[in-house]
């Protein structure tokens, strides 16, 4: 039996009879309401917390005389099956095999070129692709010709590009929060926005705050250690998936409306913090010339570590992890039933910026993973998914 329960926005009931706090969110400068679909700790598959075998079919490692991987991450896959990974000044693409086809990136501000790259998208032709400074769309073809080319002339701040859809480019952007006094956790706001093809003038969509620490400098300036992730993927090209909260939730973002369709969750048994992070989280930056900025020890790990899709529904790479069965994954529906859990045995790191979910991908039967090896160099792997 399925003891989901489903609460709207105004505290009417729809499944059970029972009264919760609702989350509110911010869009187009007015408030509404959020449904949240609850779900029990059992998911309803009789076989669930099962070991999922993988078994490796490819690795592509570093070619010293063609490429070299110093940071790999924007792990993305094409529909050909093709692999591209963002790596400092290359972007390449590999066919599936493993062979290299082609680096994208140029560097500079000249047509074609960009200096960074936030990230990009991939569809049947085309490459997607944003970089600042200055903000700037191109779109490349598989043969790495230029086809289109644009600035975003009317917005100065930082832009992280998200999606492309429906003739619509989505951005998410942030800036320093601003404190005064003592270091504090705030709740630092990540912004939606969104920019329509042939438009200059960016809309603002909705806000999705994350924790952050932060401190400021005597002599001015200042530092931040993000405590929890944002992480946003798309799904079912017209939705994107949302976490930024270190307790389970999850967001489901209609592009087509431009606002927050429904949100999931499920009772879940924290996972105590290791003893790094309890004892406080450290950060390169430094205060007054000398002084590591170091945010507060904390309990708890962030329950959820990353999201991903995998044949259409929802998976949740928890904070879950048993050395003799590996990670555990949460599997939810399109309605956001928890309908599923199992363990895979996974290396690397789950995610290679705090800020993106960038280390893993899964197309049709397949998942791919950027690793370290115990040399400290990186590797990119494909394994088969087993049941």
């Amino acid at each position: 039996m399925n003891f989901r329960k489903e609460i709207n926005g105004s505290g009417g009931l729809l499944r059970k009879c029972v009264w919760l706090p609702v989350a509110m969110f911010f869009i187009c400068g007015g408030l509404i309401s959020q449904t949240i679909i609850e779900n029990p700790e059992t998911p309803l598959a009789k076989n669930a917390g099962r070991v999922v075998s993988l078994r490796e079919v490819l690795r592509i490692v570093d070619e010293g005389d063609k490429y070299y991987f110093r940071s790999p991450s924007l792990l993305h896959i094409a529909p050909d099956e093709s692999i591209f990974v963002k790596d400092l000044d290359q972007l390449l693409q590999f066919d599936k095999n493993g062979k290299l086809i082609w680096n994208y990136y140029k560097k500079g501000q000249g047509p074609g070129e960009l200096n960074w790259i936030s990230d990009y998208v991939l569809t049947d032709k085309n490459i997607i692709i944003h970089g600042s400074p200055p903000n700037k769309i191109i779109w490349l073809d598989f043969s790495g010709k230029l086809t289109k080319e644009f600035a975003i002339r009317l917005y100065k701040g930082v832009l992280q590009f998200l999606h492309f859809w429906n003739d619509h480019y989505y951005f998410n952007s942030f800036s320093f929060p601003k404190i005064e006094g003592e270091p504090r956790i705030v709740d630092n706001p990540q912004n939606f926005l969104s920019l329509e093809e042939g438009k200059e003038e960016i809309k603002s969509l909705s806000s999705f705050p994350t924790q952050a620490y932060v401190a400021l400098a005597k002599g001015g300036g200042g530092g931040m250690i993000p405590l929890v992730k944002l992480l946003v993927i798309p799904y079912q090209k017209k939705y994107l998936l949302i976490s930024h909260t270190a307790e389970y939730l999850v967001k489901l973002f209609d592009c087509e409306k431009n606002q927050v369709l429904r949100a999931l969750r499920r009772k879940y048994t924290r996972v105590q913090a290791l003893p790094e992070e309890a004892a406080g989280i450290k950060s390169s930056v430094l205060l007054d010339g000398n002084r590591p900025l170091i945010a507060p020890g904390r309990k708890y790990r962030p329950d959820i570590e990353n999201l991903l899709v995998y044949k259409n529904n929802i998976l949740v790479e928890t904070s879950t992890k048993k050395n003799e069965r590996g990670t555990l994954f949460d599997v939810f529906n399109f309605e956001g039933d928890f309908i599923d859990s199992f363990y895979l045995k996974l290396s690397g790191p789950a995610i290679a910026d705090l800020n993106r979910p960038e280390a893993r991908a899964i197309w049709g039967d397949y998942l791919y993973t950027i690793e370290k090896n115990e040399d400290e160099s990186f590797v990119i792997k494909k394994y088969k998914i087993g049941e």
